[in-house]
């Protein structure tokens, strides 16, 4: 008795197309996107200059939220960043720079940190005070010690951001030249 083996039919013909291979989802986002846990699909991302604004934040906190979380150094913490910008007479200055720094006091009740906002150009500091004062811009501001990290971060950022704003409207180089003065407000 011979039995006659039949291969089964192939899995795939040649004459018919093969369908595309699936690629799995990898679910990427952008850089910088949610930073800092925020959901801000709305929100359009702000720059200084070419850098945005979280990552100068990121450097704040890098410099500033040591000291500011365990609230023992009194020494002054300070976070410097150099731009190229224009001055109050309109003139380009390539080593512009922002500070913010914090200075821990204590009273009978509480510990906090003073934080102060400022800009220099290559002569010196700027008065900014009248047209911050003119923006309803504070240029100081206090943060009690005994915050989270996260808190901390979220604070900061509040904290910030009108500062940059601010020093983004009067010293950036894209602005038309011209003196600047609290009679200018935008």
């Amino acid at each position: 008795m011979e039995v006659e083996v039949v291969a089964p039919p192939p899995a795939w013909r040649q004459d018919t197309p093969r369908p595309p291979p699936r690629l799995p989802f990898l679910n990427l986002k952008r850089a910088h996107s949610n930073s800092w846990g925020e959901t801000q699909p709305d929100r359009k991302r702000q720059f200084f200059g070419d850098i945005p604004y979280d990552d100068i934040i990121a450097g704040v906190i890098a410099a500033l939220g040591p000291p500011l979380y365990v609230c023992q150094d009194s020494r002054k913490a300070v976070y410097a960043h150099e731009f190229m910008g224009r001055t109050y007479d309109g003139t380009l200055d390539q080593r512009m720079k922002l500070v913010i720094s914090a200075q821990l006091y204590t009273n009978t009740l509480a510990r906090s940190f003073s934080l102060k906002f400022q800009v220099y150009d290559r002569k010196g500091a700027l008065k900014i005070w009248p047209l911050m004062e003119a923006e309803a811009v504070p240029l100081r501001a206090e943060i009690r010690c005994g915050w989270t990290v996260w808190e901390l971060r979220e604070e900061l950022g509040r904290i910030i951001r009108p500062w940059l704003d601010f020093a983004n409207r009067h010293f950036s180089h894209a602005q038309t030249a011209g003196p600047l003065a609290p009679g200018q407000v935008a």
